[in-house]
Order: structure tokens, then C-alpha cells, then sequence
């Protein structure tokens, strides 16, 4: 009863008793939001979260190369075993026209820039050692703190060169990497001589050896598989580097792992900054959500809201930072391509845009009726919605945040994640705000057609048959439902895409 009173004053009420359940509604939305504001400050001490669990440790191997893979489909794709191009390519083995007779050069730039990766912070490392040694020998800083600056600096060498196998004194990048280079590259270089059949075996191990050396640099999971059974050159002879299967499945080993550790440090700088500012990220995503709530109470045209709303929240997305929460795989793609604000934005954000811009053209390109009946105030059922609402997601955010801050390591990017699941539950609840009449009355009339048509059904087949049937249909979605999300280990998260 009180809500109802709140929502719908008397229409012979004064105009400051006709403003009451508004300003009800805004002082619990402030409410909620200073209520919670606290324990997002508290978490905010935490910073990198329990052990420093988002802190980078060690030596970080920046600069690997885009996925190579696809262009060398296109270059030696039709030349390769048939189990092999479907496995790596595709469809997109069908589209090459000839076997490549020298190694493509897309994959020997790929090898190039992913040896350098690997020797660029090593060698910084060592050169930073050697510049830390000859400060100390000449009295130019205390000498323990140079030594212990020196011991973590070798701390960090060892185990980075023991991960990826490069041997002390080695400058060329990985082992495997590099005997897998050779390998290929000797096979490129032998002639092939024989009959029609050695060429074309040849050839087809050549193309093999390309195409498994890009799914390596990549770090496929399937390359070791696929090696262990593919027709490949030749292996080496010298007995320290022969190349074939085993370099490349430990090629693909070492790759991955990198690029992982690659993709954990972009998250460990997104947490780090989430941390920092998840109350005012969620606060400010309250704010703007009721503004549009209170804006879609004196609806204006469709296209112009769906504009204003779209434009919004991509720039909210570019401004946290948000991820697309849709993405497979565990890299995330951001708002924003790095912490920088000079940073293009994300492919998402800029199809809001454009999304945006398309909306606008649309409503300024409607003539606006000669006589348009002027629009009548509507408002939710309840002026306490919103506030509760306000006051379920900070609760989740917090939980979320505590879980990733202090929980299990496996779910230290939980609240990274269900960030960018918050932002596009906002962005549909605003679009939903203004579009809500369109959708009740869809669904009025999708109710009226279904309920019709299980009466007259009912009246042919029997009710008991019918609900019987209803029954049975709902059993099966939920099972399906269950079944598509059985053994997965981030299921909130999964559940949040869905």
C-alpha cells in the first residue's frame, strides 16, 4: 500500500505532494550508494590483493607477434596433409593456390619478432645487473643496496631463462624455437629430388612444417598431437638441435605460457586500477542508469533515447575501461587498448558509436507529427525498484571484489570480469527503459497467441495431454541449459554471458 501511494499520488494533490515519491526515490538511490561507498574504500586498501596476487613477478616477455597462422593457411594451406589443414585452418586451406616453394615471409618475421621478445628483457636485465655492478665497484651508492638490487635482478634471470630454455649466454631466444627455424628453414633449402611422389611428399612436408610452426607460434594446444602424426622433413643431424615433433610441440608449449603470462599482466594492471576505483565505477553506473530510469518516465523519441543511451555507455566503457564480456578464451579485449587515455578505443565501443550516430540519423530524419498528443508521466510500479536495485549490484560488486582479492587464485579476475557484465546489464536495462511499452505489448500479444493456442489444443488433445506437453518442453530446456554449462569452472561467469 505504501508503495502504491508512493507511485501514484492523488491527481488533486499540490505539486510538492506530486514530487514526493520522486524525491523518496532519489534519496534511497544516495542512500544505497552511501551506504556501500565504505567497504569499496576498504577494499581499495587492499591494492594488489592478498601475497600481491596482481602483481607482475619477474621478467615479462612483451612484444610477441600477431597470430600467424591464418596467413600461412592462405600461403602453403592446399599443400598440406588434408587431417592437418582442417585441424589448423579450416575452410581456409581451400583458398591456396599453389604450394610455396621458400619459406613465407610472414612466418620467418613471426620466428624473427617472438626470438626478439624473448631476448629483449633479458637482455635489458643483464645489461641492468652490469650497470648496478660497476656502480657499486666505484663507490658511487651504498654497496648493500646495490647488491641486493643485483641479487634480485639474477633471481629473476635464472628462473626466466630455465622457463622458456635459453641457455646462459644464449642470445638467439628459446631453444626449441630456434632448432624448429633451423629445421624448417634446411628443409626449404634441400632440394628435392626423385620422382613425381618424393616431390610432392616433400612438398606436403614442408607445408606441414609451415603450418605446424605457426600454429607453435600461436600456442595451439593441438601442434603436439598433430606433429606426433604428420609427414615432416627430415630431422638434423646435430644430435643438440634436430628439430621435427618435439621442438615443435615444446615450441608450442613455450609459446603459450608466454603469451599467457602476456595476457595475466594486462589483467593484473586492469585489476589494479578496478581495485582503485570500483566504487566510483559502480556509483557512477548507478547515477547514469537512474538518469535514464527518470528520463524514460517522459519518453522522448525512440531513436534520439536509444542514441543518447548508446552513446553513453560506450563512453562509460572507454572511460573504465570496461572488457567486452562476451569474448571467448581467456584474453580479454578492453575499452580501451591500454591504460593510456591517448589509447584508441576497443572494436565494441566503436560499433556503439556508429550505432549511436545511425540512431540519431534515423530520428532526425522522421518529420515529427502535425499534431502530437502531448506525453503522459509514467513511472515504475514502485519507487523502491531502483534503490534495491542499486543496493543488489553493490553487494555483488563487493562479494565479487572480495573474492578476487582475497579468494582462491583461480578466481582473482572474477570481479575483471563480471565488470564487463554489469556494464551490459546496465546498457540493456537503459535501452529496455524506453523501449518497455514496445516490449509489453509484444509480449502481450505473444502471450494472447500462446494462450489461445493451448486452449483451442487443449480442447482437441485434452488438457492433461497439453500440460503434460508444457511440462515436459520445460524439463528439456532446463536440462539443456544445465547440460551446456556442466564442467565448467567459472560458471558465474558463464552464466553471465548467457
Amino acid at each position: 500500500m505504501l508503495t502504491a501511494a508512493l507511485a501514484r499520488p492523488p491527481a488533486s494533490a499540490t505539486p510538492w505532494a506530486r514530487s514526493v515519491p520522486a524525491l523518496v526515490e532519489l534519496l534511497l538511490v544516495a542512500a544505497a550508494i552511501a551506504a556501500l561507498w565504505p567497504q569499496f574504500e576498504r577494499l581499495a586498501q587492499l591494492g594488489a590483493g592478498r601475497d600481491q596476487r596482481f602483481l607482475d613477478r619477474g621478467i615479462a616477455v612483451a612484444g610477441l607477434p600477431d597470430v600467424v597462422l591464418p596467413a600461412l593457411c592462405d600461403a602453403v594451406g592446399a599443400a598440406a596433409e588434408k587431417r592437418v589443414a582442417e585441424a589448423l585452418c579450416g575452410s581456409r586451406a581451400a583458398s591456396s593456390a599453389r604450394a610455396s616453394t621458400a619459406l613465407p615471409s610472414a612466418l620467418a618475421h613471426a620466428v624473427a619478432q617472438a626470438s626478439a621478445a624473448f631476448e629483449r628483457p633479458l637482455r635489458a636485465a643483464e645489461e641492468r645487473a652490469l650497470s648496478l655492478r660497476v656502480q657499486a665497484e666505484s663507490g658511487g651508492a651504498e654497496v648493500r643496496e646495490q647488491a641486493d638490487a643485483i641479487a634480485a635482478i639474477e633471481s629473476d634471470i635464472a628462473p626466466f631463462r630455465q622457463r622458456f630454455r635459453i641457455a646462459s649466454g644464449d642470445d638467439d631466444g628459446p631453444q626449441p624455437l630456434r632448432c624448429s627455424a633451423r629445421w624448417l628453414d634446411a628443409a626449404f633449402a634441400a632440394r628435392s629430388g626423385g620422382d613425381a611422389d618424393a616431390v610432392a611428399r616433400a612438398t606436403t612436408a614442408r607445408a606441414n612444417g609451415v603450418l605446424l610452426l605457426g600454429a607453435a607460434l600461436d600456442g595451439r594446444s593441438a601442434t603436439a598431437g598433430l606433429a606426433s602424426e604428420a609427414l615432416l622433413p627430415a630431422p638434423l643431424r646435430a644430435a643438440s638441435c634436430r628439430g621435427g615433433s618435439e621442438s615443435l610441440a615444446a615450441t608450442a608449449a613455450l609459446m603459450a605460457d608466454a603469451r599467457q603470462s602476456l595476457a595475466n599482466s594486462r589483467k593484473n594492471e586492469a585489476m589494479r586500477a578496478l581495485v582503485a576505483s570500483a566504487g566510483v565505477q559502480w556509483a557512477a553506473a548507478m547515477a547514469l542508469g537512474y538518469a535514464f530510469l527518470v528520463w524514460s518516465r517522459r519518453p522522448p523519441a525512440l531513436a534520439l533515447a536509444f542514441s543518447a543511451v548508446l552513446a553513453a555507455w560506450a563512453g562509460a566503457a572507454w572511460l573504465a575501461r570496461v572488457p567486452w564480456p562476451l569474448g571467448a578464451g581467456h584474453d580479454i579485449a578492453f575499452a580501451r587498448g591500454d591504460m593510456a587515455w591517448t589509447s584508441a578505443p576497443g572494436p565494441f565501443v566503436l560499433a556503439l558509436l556508429a550505432a549511436a550516430v545511425a540512431s540519431t540519423a534515423v530520428a532526425l530524419a522522421r518529420r515529427a507529427p502535425a499534431a502530437r498528443p502531448a506525453a503522459i508521466a509514467q513511472s515504475m510500479s514502485s519507487r523502491i525498484g531502483y534503490p534495491g536495485f542499486v543496493l543488489a549490484t553493490g553487494l555483488g560488486a563487493l562479494i565479487l571484489l572480495d573474492l578476487s582479492l582475497g579468494g582462491h587464485a583461480g578466481n582473482r579476475y572474477l570481479a575483471l570480469y563480471h565488470q564487463g557484465h554489469l556494464w551490459l546489464a546496465m546498457l540493456t536495462l537503459s535501452l529496455l527503459l524506453f523501449a518497455r511499452r514496445s516490449v509489453s505489448r509484444a509480449f502481450a500479444g505473444l502471450l494472447s497467441v500462446g494462450g489461445e493456442a493451448v486452449q483451442r489444443a487443449s480442447r482437441r488433445f485434452g488438457a492433461a495431454s497439453i500440460a503434460l506437453l508444457i511440462v515436459l518442453a520445460a524439463a528439456t530446456a532446463v536440462l539443456a541449459f544445465g547440460l551446456a554449462l556442466a564442467h565448467l569452472r567459472q560458471l558465474t561467469s558463464e552464466l553471465g554471458r548467457v
